[in-house]
């Protein structure tokens, strides 16, 4: 019989950091209102979704309508469609006086399983970090809802989700090391935050056999995100990726999911 949080864990917010693509009646459109249907459905309601918007015209009022709390952050990625980087130092900037909170980053293009805030709470510890990975990965909304059972399930598909205790990431030399290797668009982002669990975090956990976490594919072709896109998007940010790994000390290895995976502690 599980026990009930006890107040002191009850204290602990979570700071959910994200941007999101246009709501615009596509597939990805309602992806995204799973994710945050699933926001609104966690048993652990002590959070705060801290949303940064780039160019995007129907955001900010989209979102509202659905959670009318959000933190909203506007910003201008330099010439680019946006960054990753920006999104998480907006929320650590919203979260800067909460050190013992949690902030996760995440896509937008996830549906997390109900009880998996308060399963990071419950597994809570001073600079922790964590995820749940590999996700159960499905390749439309109705293949997920109707035939829940046919998902794929691999160690090397993305981590989308990396969560760690504020503290971490709030630390002076984290936020200057997350300031300074910036990344623009999509791609290794993920890989760089492993990096930061590896050598900044003190214990670090796979929450995957108590919460799992769903990833639909998204259509690229509603947002022109073709495999060149994203074959663009690598060349710019794997340079930084590597130069951090160079820097920290942490092997090449690190820029594959299948290696992130590994040295998070499955908990069961």
């Amino acid at each position: 019989m599980r026990h009930s949080l006890s107040n002191l864990q009850q204290t602990k917010k979570i700071y959910i950091s994200t941007t999101f693509r246009e709501f615009d009646g596509s597939a990805n459109d309602a992806i995204q209102r799973l994710f945050l249907d699933s926001l609104k459905n966690q048993t652990y309601t002590n959070q705060q979704l801290v949303v940064t918007v780039f160019h995007e015209k129907t955001v900010k009022d989209t979102v509202r309508s659905i959670i009318p709390d959000a933190v909203i952050r506007e910003a201008d990625a330099g010439g680019y469609r946006f960054s990753l980087t920006d999104v998480l130092l907006n929320t650590m900037d919203v979260a800067r006086d909460d050190q013992k909170s949690v902030i996760i980053w995440t896509t937008c293009d996830v549906i997390f399983e109900k009880n998996f805030f308060e399963n990071i709470i419950r597994n809570y510890s001073e600079k922790f970090s964590g995820t749940s990975h590999p996700h159960r990965y499905y390749q439309t909304i109705d293949e997920f809802k109707n035939s829940p059972d046919n998902f794929i399930y691999n160690k090397g598909f993305g981590i989308d989700t990396v969560f760690f205790a504020a503290e971490v990431l709030l630390s002076e030399r984290v936020r200057d090391i997350i300031t300074k290797y910036r990344f623009v668009n999509w791609g290794c982002f993920e890989n760089f935050l492993a990096g930061i669990a590896e050598k900044y975090s003190d214990k670090k956990i796979n929450l995957n056999k108590l919460s799992y976490i769903v990833k639909i594919v998204n259509d690229r072709d509603a947002n022109k995100e073709t495999q060149e896109y994203f074959h663009e998007c690598t060349l710019m940010n794997r340079p930084v990726l590597l130069e951090f790994f160079r820097k920290e000390g942490l092997p090449e290895e690190f820029e594959h999911a299948h290696v992130c995976n590994a040295q998070f502690t499955v908990i069961k």
